[in-house]
């Protein structure tokens, strides 16, 4: 094995030098059979959960953050603002961003995305509903991915079968 000698800056190194290998990640696209997602993809489109990867993130959330996830499995992939603030009986959709905020965190730390770029509910903004001035969203769409959807079903379908 041989031993790594630090050149003094005066004395630049000559033939033998070691290089360092530098590990290189790739994205892995979770829960979608390993498809490589490009950086571009991961502002778009959020990510698919997988049922482990689901169950780590409810583990320990905040009730009214799961209660806000169960209304995306009783209703569809799509849901509208007002159907989430009607959960926890809130009427300022700056919660919205904030329970979105919170759910984006956790997640971002189970896969150590450093980038912050992954998220789990998207918004629709071409289905916002703007107040005259267009300066106030009156109402707007949060989706998640089928996949998402169906891993969630996994975790909280008991839960929502009784409601």
């Amino acid at each position: 094995m041989s031993e790594l000698v630090v050149p003094d800056a005066a004395d630049p190194p000559k033939g033998n030098v070691v290089k360092l290998p530098v590990r290189r990640r790739r994205r892995r696209d979770v829960g979608s059979r390993n498809k490589i997602r490009t950086s571009s993809d991961l502002w778009r489109r959020p990510i698919d959960l997988t049922p482990e990867l689901a169950g780590r993130l409810l583990y320990g959330l905040a009730e009214n953050h799961r209660h806000r996830l169960e209304v995306f499995v009783r209703q569809g992939e799509r849901v509208s603002f007002h159907a989430l603030l009607a959960v926890t009986g809130d009427s300022d959709i700056r919660v919205l961003s904030y329970f979105q905020g919170a759910v984006s965190r956790k997640l971002r730390r189970l896969l150590a995305d450093r980038e912050k770029k992954i998220h789990l509910i998207g918004w629709d903004y071409a289905a916002t509903e703007w107040n005259a001035d267009h300066t106030m969203i009156v109402d707007g769409i949060c989706y998640v991915t089928p996949e998402t959807r169906a891993a969630l079903a996994e975790h909280l379908g008991a839960a929502t079968s009784g409601a």
